[in-house]
Protein backbone atom coordinates (compact mmCIF):
# COMPACT_ATOMS: atom_id res chain seq x y z
CA UNK A 1 0.00 0.00 0.00
CA UNK A 2 1.24 3.30 -0.88
CA UNK A 3 2.11 6.01 1.37
CA UNK A 4 2.34 3.51 4.75
CA UNK A 5 5.66 2.85 5.98
CA UNK A 6 6.53 -0.52 7.11
CA UNK A 7 9.90 0.24 8.74
CA UNK A 8 12.78 2.46 8.96
CA UNK A 9 15.54 1.38 7.34
CA UNK A 10 19.37 2.79 8.31
CA UNK A 11 21.94 2.46 6.35
CA UNK A 12 25.62 3.60 7.70
CA UNK A 13 28.40 4.71 5.73
CA UNK A 14 30.75 6.90 5.39
CA UNK A 15 28.87 9.86 3.17
CA UNK A 16 32.29 11.65 2.43
CA UNK A 17 33.27 11.19 -1.50
CA UNK A 18 36.71 9.08 -2.24
CA UNK A 19 38.57 12.48 -2.34
CA UNK A 20 37.77 13.50 1.88
CA UNK A 21 39.12 10.25 2.34
CA UNK A 22 42.57 10.09 -0.14
CA UNK A 23 43.15 13.60 0.65
CA UNK A 24 44.55 13.29 3.97
CA UNK A 25 47.42 10.84 2.85
CA UNK A 26 47.99 12.94 -0.17
CA UNK A 27 48.77 15.80 2.35
CA UNK A 28 51.00 13.63 4.37
CA UNK A 29 53.00 12.70 1.01
CA UNK A 30 53.69 15.65 -0.25
CA UNK A 31 54.78 17.20 3.06
CA UNK A 32 56.96 14.13 3.28
CA UNK A 33 58.18 14.67 -0.40
CA UNK A 34 58.69 18.43 0.22
CA UNK A 35 60.46 18.28 3.45
CA UNK A 36 62.45 15.71 1.72
CA UNK A 37 63.40 17.73 -0.93
CA UNK A 38 63.98 20.38 1.25
CA UNK A 39 67.04 18.39 3.48
CA UNK A 40 68.26 17.66 -0.31
CA UNK A 41 68.16 21.06 -1.69
CA UNK A 42 70.13 22.21 2.17
CA UNK A 43 72.58 19.26 1.66
CA UNK A 44 73.30 20.57 -1.74
CA UNK A 45 73.72 24.49 -1.22
CA UNK A 46 76.11 23.29 2.35
CA UNK A 47 78.03 21.39 -0.03
CA UNK A 48 78.65 24.03 -2.68
CA UNK A 49 78.63 26.36 -0.04
CA UNK A 50 81.56 24.53 1.68
CA UNK A 51 83.31 23.92 -2.13
CA UNK A 52 82.91 27.65 -2.66
CA UNK A 53 84.76 28.15 0.10
CA UNK A 54 87.56 25.35 -0.44
CA UNK A 55 88.31 26.79 -4.05
CA UNK A 56 88.40 30.33 -2.74
CA UNK A 57 91.00 29.14 -0.43
CA UNK A 58 93.01 26.78 -2.95
CA UNK A 59 92.91 30.34 -5.51
CA UNK A 60 93.93 32.47 -2.57
CA UNK A 61 97.26 29.53 -1.95
CA UNK A 62 97.48 29.79 -5.88
CA UNK A 63 97.96 33.56 -5.60
CA UNK A 64 100.11 33.72 -3.08
CA UNK A 65 102.38 31.03 -3.96
CA UNK A 66 103.18 32.22 -7.50
CA UNK A 67 103.52 35.34 -6.09
CA UNK A 68 106.21 33.80 -3.61
CA UNK A 69 107.58 32.08 -6.83
CA UNK A 70 107.93 35.49 -8.51
CA UNK A 71 109.75 36.79 -5.51
CA UNK A 72 112.13 33.76 -5.37
CA UNK A 73 112.93 34.44 -9.08
CA UNK A 74 113.35 37.66 -8.90
CA UNK A 75 115.80 36.85 -6.19
CA UNK A 76 118.02 34.24 -8.17
CA UNK A 77 117.73 36.37 -11.52
CA UNK A 78 119.80 39.05 -9.45
CA UNK A 79 122.33 36.45 -7.89
CA UNK A 80 122.73 34.79 -11.45
CA UNK A 81 122.62 38.50 -13.07
CA UNK A 82 125.26 39.67 -10.71
CA UNK A 83 127.42 36.53 -10.76
CA UNK A 84 131.32 36.57 -11.17
CA UNK A 85 131.19 33.95 -13.38
CA UNK A 86 128.97 32.76 -16.82
CA UNK A 87 125.78 31.28 -16.40
CA UNK A 88 124.01 29.09 -18.53
CA UNK A 89 120.55 27.75 -18.43
CA UNK A 90 119.21 25.24 -21.42
CA UNK A 91 116.39 23.49 -21.40
CA UNK A 92 116.07 19.28 -22.37
CA UNK A 93 116.00 20.42 -25.75
CA UNK A 94 120.03 22.22 -25.19
CA UNK A 95 118.06 25.39 -26.14
CA UNK A 96 119.38 28.19 -24.43
CA UNK A 97 116.55 29.75 -22.13
CA UNK A 98 119.27 32.07 -20.08
CA UNK A 99 122.60 34.07 -20.19
CA UNK A 100 124.11 36.21 -17.79
CA UNK A 101 126.01 39.71 -18.29
CA UNK A 102 129.18 37.68 -17.52
CA UNK A 103 128.04 35.49 -20.31
CA UNK A 104 128.09 37.93 -22.87
CA UNK A 105 131.22 39.26 -22.22
CA UNK A 106 132.62 36.11 -22.20
CA UNK A 107 131.49 34.28 -25.01
CA UNK A 108 130.50 37.84 -27.35
CA UNK A 109 126.86 36.96 -28.07
CA UNK A 110 124.35 39.52 -26.52
CA UNK A 111 121.47 37.58 -24.35
CA UNK A 112 118.49 38.56 -27.09
CA UNK A 113 120.73 37.07 -29.47
CA UNK A 114 121.17 33.46 -28.17
CA UNK A 115 117.62 33.13 -26.28
CA UNK A 116 116.05 29.62 -27.86
CA UNK A 117 119.27 28.67 -30.02
CA UNK A 118 121.00 25.69 -29.56
CA UNK A 119 123.67 25.72 -26.98
CA UNK A 120 125.99 23.17 -29.08
CA UNK A 121 125.98 25.67 -31.92
CA UNK A 122 126.28 28.84 -30.21
CA UNK A 123 129.50 28.45 -27.60
CA UNK A 124 130.41 24.70 -28.19
CA UNK A 125 133.09 24.39 -30.35
CA UNK A 126 132.44 21.79 -33.25
CA UNK A 127 135.27 18.86 -31.81
CA UNK A 128 132.90 18.57 -28.73
CA UNK A 129 129.46 18.97 -29.77
CA UNK A 130 128.87 15.34 -30.82
CA UNK A 131 129.67 14.69 -27.29
CA UNK A 132 127.78 16.81 -25.48
CA UNK A 133 124.34 15.91 -27.72
CA UNK A 134 125.24 12.31 -26.17
CA UNK A 135 126.03 13.43 -22.78
CA UNK A 136 122.79 15.37 -23.07
CA UNK A 137 120.64 12.49 -24.98
CA UNK A 138 122.47 9.99 -21.77
CA UNK A 139 121.36 12.83 -18.79
CA UNK A 140 117.70 12.76 -19.63
CA UNK A 141 117.32 9.22 -20.19
CA UNK A 142 119.27 8.31 -17.16
CA UNK A 143 119.50 11.18 -14.49
CA UNK A 144 122.99 10.72 -14.47
CA UNK A 145 126.14 12.02 -16.77
CA UNK A 146 130.26 11.57 -16.37
CA UNK A 147 130.70 16.08 -16.27
CA UNK A 148 127.81 16.13 -13.54
CA UNK A 149 128.23 17.82 -10.53
CA UNK A 150 132.25 18.37 -11.50
CA UNK A 151 134.31 21.34 -12.48
CA UNK A 152 136.15 20.32 -15.97
CA UNK A 153 138.67 22.34 -18.42
CA UNK A 154 137.23 22.00 -21.76
CA UNK A 155 137.43 24.82 -24.60
CA UNK A 156 135.03 27.10 -25.06
CA UNK A 157 133.89 29.24 -28.23
CA UNK A 158 133.42 32.90 -28.62
CA UNK A 159 131.28 34.65 -31.21
CA UNK A 160 134.41 35.26 -33.54
CA UNK A 161 134.90 31.78 -33.46
CA UNK A 162 137.91 31.44 -31.52
CA UNK A 163 138.30 29.31 -28.71
CA UNK A 164 139.53 29.74 -25.35
CA UNK A 165 140.19 27.66 -21.86
CA UNK A 166 137.25 27.23 -19.35
CA UNK A 167 135.95 26.11 -16.61
CA UNK A 168 133.18 24.20 -16.86
CA UNK A 169 130.35 22.98 -14.06
CA UNK A 170 127.36 21.78 -14.85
Amino acid sequence: QAGKHIGVMQIYADASPIIDRIFPKTITIALIVVCAFSALYAALFFSVFRADRAIAKWQKSIRDNTQKLAASEERLRGAIETSMDAVVQINAGGGIIDWNSQTEAIFGWPRAEVIGRAVHETIIPPQHREAHLQGMKHFLLTGDGPVLNKRIEIAGLHRDGHEFPIELTV
